[in-house]
């Protein structure tokens, strides 16, 4: 079965059922855009404080029941593989130290339940060494994997602010790569945000002689935020 246009870059879908009335189609929902707003954090994404802004976050669609469920469940296992396989082909994650520092960036998800601590949906982060399959489950820097996990090895970047552009509008974001032994760590590959199609650091630049700053362009956000797999 084949799903509709567009659905790959569909981040949620909500089906809508009327128990008292079975013979009225079921609704399936589907939205298009991230958003961090708190009803939304808390999984109650009808009552999103930024529909009122943005009128485009929820589309409805009128299927049958039967075939809300397969269209949904094909959405997922389609994405699931194609993605994860694409990812362990990357250069990023077989040869990590002959990727330039501008295009070493990754972004990983920020789980759902976290979200309310941190504010943000995803971090960015610094593939160090390749991926590999691990042949038995173990603790690695606080985290814990099990057997055949696809793990490698990675250094956050630290957010430090956005800067303002024209009028006041939300500009570029900057980062700088952490230095401390917390800052190393061991990441599951398909932790990282998918349905991108590439993003990199727009530039870099030294401030006070110090440190490197990595500026991430609000339109790659924006990419990131529309169009990742950020819903976990």
């Amino acid at each position: 079965m084949k799903t509709w246009p567009g659905s790959d870059n569909s981040h949620y879908f909500h089906g809508k059922h009327d128990k008292e009335n079975t013979n009225i189609e079921d609704e399936l929902i589907r939205r298009h855009k991230l958003c961090s707003c708190d009803p939304c954090i808390e999984g109650l994404y009808h009552n999103c404080k930024s529909n009122a802004l943005d009128k485009g976050l929820w589309y409805g669609y009128k299927e049958v029941k039967r075939m809300v469920c397969e269209a949904v469940k094909e959405v997922a296992l389609t994405r699931a593989a194609r993605t994860f396989e694409e990812l362990q082909s990357w250069t990023i994650f077989q040869k990590p130290q002959s990727v330039l520092q501008k295009n070493n960036v990754i972004a990983v998800r920020v789980h759902a339940k976290d979200r309310s601590l941190t504010g943000e949906a995803y971090y960015l982060a610094k593939v160090t060494s390749k991926v590999r399959q691990l042949k038995e489950g173990g603790k690695f820097e606080g985290n814990w994997y099990d057997k055949g996990f696809y793990v490698f090895g990675a250094t956050w970047y630290h957010y430090k602010g956005t800067a303002l552009a024209e009028k006041g509008k939300v500009g570029d974001r900057h980062y700088c790569l952490g230095t401390a032994p917390t800052d190393k760590c061991t990441l599951q590959l398909n932790g990282v945000v998918t349905g991108i199609n590439s993003f990199s650091f727009k530039s870099t630049s030294t401030k006070k002689g110090r440190d490197k700053i990595f500026v991430l362009s609000d339109s790659d956000h924006d990419t990131i935020m529309m169009k990742g797999t950020l819903s976990v």
